[in-house]
């Protein structure tokens, strides 16, 4: 049984440019600042769902033999899938706009329950084509620089990081002050963008989650109702991937001992190093090839230093991206994507 479980951390990067809109690019998670909030007197945030109609209309591992399957019309509806806190959200509701990839959720946020993390759902005649995290914490953008002198932006040039203060979830960034037990994050298997909830803080105390999936608790207090777990239910990458955004709650393990969790291939393209090719679900910046930032190739070197733009499946929030792999254990780095999807700036 092959498992893998990451704490995705952040980091911000200096540079700016312009790219052409792409939707599907759009963030998988939004961080609520509950200190801005009250001092700007906001009561939730607006998610618009046109990133999930432009991934089911073209994204290459939500097809069916290299046919696209376009969200079909029908009724639209938004739910609270899941949240860590009772009560945290208080609304749910869709917008409707003159087209129904237009459309956006509604989400109101209760500001007097403090912190924590929720999943919201989208749906179209009951199943769930998106969902997003919505992450209530304080401003997390204070961290540390650091870098290895050689990341590049796309265009070659040298850019550099500043991590977050937390890992991506966490609604601490303290290991000794109030709620220190709520510094450690949630929990991600590679390549997808929904989160899973650890259902337990650092100080032992186990918590639970409820919502639309009932009540669901560490397995260690309930073995019935916990987080599901699922073997992987296809060979096809395509199949695999699909059942992940129509559960996004569900563990999928790898039993065979070949492939992983979404594909029973190893590798997207089988081969002798540097010959193979990996899947590159979140972006890698060596697209899934043969990395060597030192190469007497100009253009393998070019490459492999640079960081690509966010993918499409990347868990992280607005402006926010999972690293090249060269960065170290699991983290993230921080991109400001604008949200009507016409460039990217890069914060500091």
């Amino acid at each position: 049984m092959k498992k893998l479980h990451l704490l995705v951390s952040c980091f911000l990067a200096t540079a700016a440019y312009s790219q052409t809109a792409n939707y599907a690019k759009a963030p998988n998670s939004y961080i609520y600042d509950l200190e801005l909030a009250h001092s700007k007197n906001y009561g939730g945030i607006e998610i618009p769902v046109k990133k999930a109609y432009e991934m089911w209309a073209k994204y290459e591992y939500l097809k069916t033999n290299g046919t696209a399957t376009p969200i079909p019309a029908g009724i639209q509806s938004a739910s609270v899938y899941w949240e860590d806190v009772p009560g945290l959200v208080t609304e749910v509701n869709i917008l409707p706009e003159s087209t129904p990839a237009d459309s956006k959720i509604k989400v109101g946020i209760n500001k007097g329950k403090g912190k924590g993390n929720a999943v919201i759902a989208f749906k179209v005649d009951g199943t769930i084509y998106w969902s997003w995290h919505v992450w209530v914490t304080d401003n997390p953008e204070n961290g540390v620089t650091y870098s290895q002198g050689t990341e590049t932006d796309i265009d070659g040039n040298l850019i550099n990081v500043e991590y977050m203060d937390r890992n991506l979830g966490a609604v601490s960034k303290s290991f000794l002050d109030h709620e220190w037990q709520k510094s450690s994050d949630l929990m991600y298997e590679w390549g997808r963008k929904d989160p899973f909830p650890p259902l337990v803080y650092k100080d032992a105390h186990f918590y639970e989650i409820s919502g639309e999936v009932g009540v669901l608790r560490h397995r260690q207090i309930d073995p019935v109702n916990t987080i599901p777990v699922q073997v992987r239910p296809f060979n096809e990458i395509e199949k695999n991937i699909k059942y992940s955004v129509n559960n996004p709650i569900t563990y999928i393990i790898n039993t065979d001992g070949t492939g992983n969790w979404f594909s029973s291939s190893r590798y997207k393209v089988p081969g002798v190093s540097p010959n193979y090719v990996t899947w590159d679900l979140w972006s890698d910046n060596a697209k899934g090839g043969n990395s060597n930032g030192n190469s007497s190739n100009a253009v393998l070197k070019k490459e492999s230093r640079s960081y690509e733009l966010k993918s499409e499946l990347d868990p992280c929030p607005n402006g926010w991206r999972v690293p090249r792999i060269t960065a170290g254990k699991p983290r993230t780095i921080i991109w400001l994507f604008l949200e009507n999807g016409t460039g990217i700036t890069m914060m500091q």
